[in-house]
């Protein structure tokens, strides 16, 4: 089981960057073309959102399990998840803005589109960085 969900949370990094990189795309094109629906800019802006939800959650499910099997190391550990989750939070900032503002201000939504796939990508590599041997495109 656990070399299951370590595969998929290894594996789902890679949905994680291309979301990232979808995100930071979409919404610089957004900002510059302005030929994008409101429409969009949420669905764009809750993919992002989702795609590290999903992430964070398979990894709180890996470290559950790597703390049961009596394989914990706070330093290691926490320093990954303390960063992922200040990640999570900024990949929520765009749709969080959206949805207060209720559409009406999208030039500042598609700065906040390009600012957070920007902050999370280096927020991971600041998480992967307690991990031992591992970087932002190998498989653990």
């Amino acid at each position: 089981m656990s070399d299951f969900v370590l595969n998929l949370h290894s594996g789902w990094r890679f949905i994680v960057l291309l979301a990232i990189a979808v995100t930071f795309l979409y919404f610089i094109y957004a900002y510059f073309t302005k030929q994008t629906s409101p429409k969009q800019d949420k669905m764009v802006a809750v993919l992002f959102g989702v795609a590290l939800d999903i992430q964070i959650t398979l990894g709180i499910l890996l470290l559950l399990i790597v703390i049961i099997d009596g394989r914990f190391d706070a330093g290691t550990h926490l320093g990954h998840l303390f960063p992922m989750l200040i990640a999570v939070g900024v990949a929520h900032v765009p749709s969080a803005y959206n949805r207060k503002t209720g559409g009406a201000d999208r030039r500042r939504l598609h700065l906040i589109g390009i600012a957070a796939p920007i902050i999370v990508i280096i927020l991971i590599i600041g998480g992967l960085a307690s991990l031992d041997g591992i970087g932002l495109f190998t498989m653990s």
